[in-house]
């Protein structure tokens, strides 16, 4: 029941960012190029251009979050759980310490 509704949270909440990452980037869109300043040129050199650009660009993207979250997470919740912490503690912990990490 509890994992129920934890994953219908998780689902929600990723949802919600991305409808509203889509609707900023809808509306970044629609302001002039030149009104856009030097964030813009950078963004252009750096973000795909083409699909053959896109899929790897996609797959760094996605291998990168994944390996830095069951790495980071995965070892500080680890070691938190077996120093004896109770759950909650462990996954507040590791969420400050992986939100304070450069």
């Amino acid at each position: 029941m509890i994992k129920s509704r934890i994953l219908i949270a998780a689902v929600a909440g990723a949802a919600t960012i991305a409808a509203l990452q889509w609707l900023n980037l809808r509306r970044v869109g629609r302001i002039p190029i030149e009104a856009r300043g030097s964030l813009q040129a950078i963004a252009e050199r750096i973000l795909p251009q083409s699909a053959v650009e896109l899929l790897p660009y996609l797959a760094l993207a996605i291998t990168a979050g994944l390996c830095e979250e069951f790495l980071y997470r995965g070892f500080v919740m680890a070691v938190l759980i077996h120093v004896g912490l109770q759950t909650w503690t462990v996954v507040l912990l590791s969420s400050a310490l992986f939100g304070l990490a450069p």
